[in-house]
């Protein structure tokens, strides 16, 4: 992966340079590091990776009130849920919003994004009331700044169906993984793991709701959609392709 290898490139960078240990690119670089790390399944060396670069930014006084230091934190929120460490990443996620709302930086998609990802992990941790609350507010922010018909905002009403449906609101988690869907078919994002757990969501809700003809429907077509991303997965491992 060309990503994991200009990584790895400048990790040795850091490594071989003593100018550059503790500095804000060396925090860069593990951060970008630990994102290709997460992005190809290898969450310890992802977890170690980023954790450098928490230490390198601290260091140099970047991690707090920077988007650099949120883009880091919430990576590492992303590799702790990831493990099932359900409470740093929490912690993680909200030391990530913080930095980034000290940064005065006007970034509603990215906050959301934030929010959203600490309700799941609230959510694991049993704190529904919490989860729900986060999955407002972020469906507020993209709200009022215009950004609800986004792939940000599929994420978090399907984050916020999923709260809704443990907490048994049934129908109101159903109309969250509708929109959701929706967004994702005007967007052409349905075939992708993303459309793939939302219309498997929505299936449950429908047949918990006793809609079981729609269920079956939307089963299929998960199911279509998932042998069409294993095949597409089979192809570019082969080297075929058009």
């Amino acid at each position: 992966d060309d990503a994991l290898r200009e990584a790895e490139s400048g990790q040795l960078q850091v490594e071989s340079s003593s100018d550059l240990v503790g500095t804000e690119e060396a925090g860069r670089i593990f951060s970008a590091l630990g994102k290709a790390l997460i992005e190809a399944g290898d969450l310890d060396a992802a977890l170690e990776s980023l954790e450098r670069g928490r230490s390198a930014l601290t260091a140099a006084g970047e991690l707090e009130a920077s988007r650099l230091g949120s883009e880091l934190l919430g990576r590492l929120g992303d590799a702790w849920l990831l493990a099932g460490e359900f409470a740093r990443a929490r912690d993680d996620f909200d030391l990530a919003r913080t930095s980034l709302l000290d940064s005065k930086l006007k970034r509603p998609a990215d906050l959301a994004e934030l929010l959203t990802k600490r309700g799941l992990a609230r959510a694991e941790l049993e704190d529904l009331p919490g989860a729900m609350q986060d999955h407002e507010e972020a469906r507020t922010l993209l709200e009022e700044a215009g950004l609800l018909e986004t792939i940000v905002a599929a994420e978090v009403l399907s984050n916020f169906g999923i709260a809704k449906a443990r907490s048994g609101s049934v129908e109101e988690a159903l109309a969250c993984f509708e929109a959701s869907r929706d967004i994702l078919d005007a967007e052409e994002m349905m075939v992708s793991p993303q459309g793939v757990g939302v219309l498997q969501n929505l299936g449950i809700a429908q047949a918990e709701l006793g809609r079981a003809a729609e269920a079956e429907a939307t089963y299929a077509l998960a199911r279509g959609i998932l042998e069409e991303l294993e095949a597409d997965e089979g192809t570019e491992e082969s080297g075929g392709g058009r």
